[in-house]
This record gives C-alpha cells, structure tokens and sequence, in this order.
C-alpha cells in the first residue's frame, strides 16, 4: 500500500466509523469529532497539492484518532 492508499483508507474509516460515533455521543463528543474533521480537511488539500511530507503526517495523525 502507498502513502495516497493508506491516506485515502485512513479517510474513509474516519469518516465511516469514527465521526458516526462521536457524533452520536452529541456535546461530548464535539471537540474529538472536530479534531478529525480538521485533519481531513486538511489531509485533503495535501492530496490536492501533492504535499507528500503533509500527507504523512496527516496519515499519522489520523492513524491515531480512535474509538
């Protein structure tokens, strides 16, 4: 797996699993679902630009977002 790959898998398992459930916690669960937002946002306009360095560490941190 390349690093767009693993960006792109990161992305979605945010998107898919983990906004879902800090979302469904309501207030608690705003400033964690924020954070993640932010980063994708951001890990995006990496892809866009073709910014490899930001793109890693974009991944990381996603990487590092959990349940």
């Amino acid at each position: 797996m390349n690093l767009m790959e693993g960006l792109i898998k990161q992305i979605n398992r945010c998107k898919e699993v983990l906004l879902p459930a800090y979302d469904s916690i309501g207030p608690a669960g705003l400033f964690a679902s924020t954070m993640i937002r932010a980063t994708i946002a951001k890990a995006e306009q990496a892809m866009g630009r073709g910014d490899t360095l930001e793109m890693l560490a974009c991944y990381k941190e996603l990487e590092e977002f959990s349940e």
